[in-house]
C-alpha cells in the first residue's frame, strides 16, 4: 500500500497504529488479515507490478542492475580491516545446522 499511495513503509505502519487505537483496536484485526492476506513481492516482476511499472525485458534489466549497483556499493564500503579485527576479537562459531 505504501508504494501505491507513494509514502515510506513506516510512515504507513504508524499511521495505521494511530488508526487502531483511535478506533479503540478495531483496526488492528484489519491490518493483521491485510499482512497475511497480501502477499510478499519476491520476484522483481512482483516488484514491479507492485510499483505499478510494465513487466518487460527493459524494466526488469533496470531494475536488477540497479540492485546489481546497490549491492557493488555496499562491498566497497565495507572496512574489511575494521571487520577483520572485530572477528579476532569476537568470534562466532560456525555451524551449518
Amino acid at each position: 500500500m505504501a508504494y501505491y499511495f507513494g509514502i515510506d513503509t513506516s510512515w504507513l505502519r504508524l499511521l495505521w497504529i494511530l488508526f487502531a487505537l483511535f478506533s479503540i483496536g478495531t483496526l488492528f484485526p484489519v491490518y493483521l488479515i491485510l499482512w497475511i492476506i497480501i502477499p510478499e513481492a519476491k520476484t522483481t516482476a512482483d516488484k514491479l507490478k507492485m510499483k505499478g511499472e510494465p513487466v518487460n525485458i527493459d524494466t526488469i534489466q533496470k531494475k536488477i542492475k540497479k540492485e546489481f549497483d546497490e549491492v557493488s556499493s555496499k562491498i566497497k564500503d565495507v572496512d574489511y580491516k575494521k571487520t577483520t579485527e572485530s572477528l579476532k576479537k569476537n568470534p562466532k562459531p560456525f555451524s551449518l545446522f
